[in-house]
């Protein structure tokens, strides 16, 4: 039992700790060459039978800890690998994480919030948060607001259209009819991935996994469909975040 224990062991040492010959970052990806992960596994199962065997027999209970020891050492030690290799490094246990995922959401606020402008009509730079909202709502209800309607063009353009060009009785009536569950189901079949509506609206995998594994939820899913075709939103759709894509020239300027 102890020549197993003894070669186990020396088998992972030298192949992943005592071969001076392979760098560090050599070592950690030792682990995961091919066919690896199965040797793994048997040793590990084989290292499990050995103990189970012995479980019963007060006189091995030195060998019973040593096998124990060392099955938990080599999952440590697989899990180790698992995690470098999913380049998740972390310098301390604890708090380091939380100091990473705080850096990254500080940066991604300071990327996506406008620090400051400039005035279009003066070129005043502006640096106070009231002043940049009062000026990209100037910039933006002014980019909105639409050319006036030709009726002349409108009215010639509606003459061009002939008279059996219409929808039947049933047609429009199925265009403005509430919504199925069949066309719900479609709804969700046609829905991208990583993508989820809204700012504060569920993955759309979510949807899919619910409305195959609780049909309430489907339901409810047909219900707002048929609120929106009666224009009853929710507050959160009536909002919306706008991301800015620079162009180039002065990018202080909302123009660009």
């Amino acid at each position: 039992m102890d020549k197993t224990v003894e070669f186990l062991a020396s088998d992972y040492y030298e192949e992943v700790v005592g071969n001076p010959g392979v760098s560090g970052a050599e070592c950690r990806n030792l682990g995961f060459t091919k066919g690896q992960k199965a040797r793994f596994k048997a040793r590990v199962s084989r290292l499990h039978r050995e103990r189970e065997q012995l479980l019963g027999d007060q006189a091995e209970t030195v060998r019973v800890k040593k096998l124990e020891k060392l099955i938990e050492q080599k999952i440590l030690d697989d899990t180790r690998q698992a995690t470098l290799r999913a380049a998740t490094r972390w310098l301390d246990m604890g708090e380091q994480n939380n100091k990473y995922f705080y850096g990254v959401i500080k940066d991604r606020e300071a990327q996506q919030t406008i620090q400051s402008l400039k005035r279009a009509s003066t070129g005043e730079r502006l640096t106070h948060m009231g002043e940049i909202l009062q000026e990209a709502r100037s910039f933006y209800q002014v980019l909105c607001t639409p050319d006036a309607i030709d009726l002349a063009a409108v009215n010639t353009l509606l003459e061009k259209i002939p008279e059996d060009a219409k929808l039947q009785d049933a047609e429009a009536d199925r265009l403005i009819e509430p919504p199925s569950i069949d066309s719900a189901l479609g709804l969700i079949d046609h829905t991208t991935k990583n993508k989820s509506p809204g700012l504060d609206g569920l993955p759309f995998e979510v949807y899919r996994y619910l409305c195959d594994k609780f049909p309430p939820v489907l339901l409810l899913l047909q219900q707002a469909l048929t609120d929106t075709l009666c224009c009853i939103f929710p507050d959160s759709w009536k909002q919306t975040r706008m991301v800015l894509l620079f162009k180039k020239e002065d990018p202080e300027l909302l123009k660009n």
